[in-house]
């Protein structure tokens, strides 16, 4: 019975080992004879089947004939099919687990929902504003009226002031967070070239790291760009400064957003 591959002699309708040039029943050429097509098989099979060579007629196979090549071969086959199997029936409980157990739906969609929603934080990050604990944040150096607190109290027009060279300013959060920018108004709102202006600060972070941050002399709204995740307080010290030596330094607001 002829196979898949085989080519049939055009003389004597015999079919032939796609190796053979020749028919081995009446010797007629094989170039043009016609190959049996490989049998249809279902969608799901081919998706897992791998397409038999087709050979020129007298192509050698590394010197095997048909029966050794389907000998050494089937083994391989066999097993690919099995697995191809196996991965379709996964495929299938899966779907149906989906359909029917709820409680699979559900861990399935919040499996999906939370990969979407790293993805999300990672591309287009949101950011809510958070506030230090009041009665946490402390300075080394202050001015009687304006102290460091009320850099967080959300108005531009208080301040802190303070009248050492580089002086500090420690807050604490309620709770952990993701940092992710800052913005800062430098000076003072009503007379900013009056005043020291921070020029450089220096942030060391509950986690032990520390970032240095150059700023613009400018009494607008500055945004620092500090990604750190998991800290719940960092300390703020003004390393350099802009504006006349002998006065004050002055940070009318700061706001800290988290990443959410």
């Amino acid at each position: 019975m002829a196979q898949p591959g085989d080519r049939i002699c055009g003389n004597c309708s015999e079919a032939n080992d796609p190796t053979r040039k020749f028919c081995r029943r009446c010797g007629t050429t094989l170039v043009n004879a016609e190959i049996v097509g490989a049998k249809k098989l279902p969608w799901w099979k081919r998706l897992f089947r791998r397409q038999p060579k087709q050979y020129a007629a007298g192509e050698r196979t590394k010197g095997m004939s048909k029966e050794a090549a389907k000998a050494a071969g089937g083994g391989g086959g066999r097993i690919g099919k099995i697995i191809a199997a196996v991965l379709m029936l996964a495929i299938v409980v899966s779907l149906a687990g989906y359909v029917a157990v709820p409680s699979f739906q559900g861990m399935v969609n919040s499996a999906l929902s939370g990969a979407v929603n790293s993805v999300s934080r990672i591309i287009n990050p949101k950011f809510v504003h958070v506030y230090p604990i009041p009665s946490a944040v402390t300075t080394s150096d202050q001015l009687a009226g304006h102290p460091a607190s009320q850099m967080f109290d959300t108005y531009s027009n208080t301040d802190w002031r303070a009248n050492g060279q580089q002086p500090s300013v420690t807050v604490k959060f309620d709770q952990k967070f993701d940092l992710g920018v800052m913005h800062i108004f430098s000076g003072a709102s009503d007379n900013f070239a009056a005043f020291r202006r921070p020029k450089t600060l220096l942030f060391n972070f509950s986690d032990g790291s520390s970032v240095t941050v150059d700023l613009q002399d400018d009494k607008t709204m500055q945004t620092m760009s500090v990604a750190k995740n998991g800290i719940d307080s960092f300390t703020m010290t003004v390393t350099a400064t802009y504006g006349p030596t002998n006065q004050p330094l002055v940070i009318s607001e700061i706001e800290v957003y988290a990443k959410q």
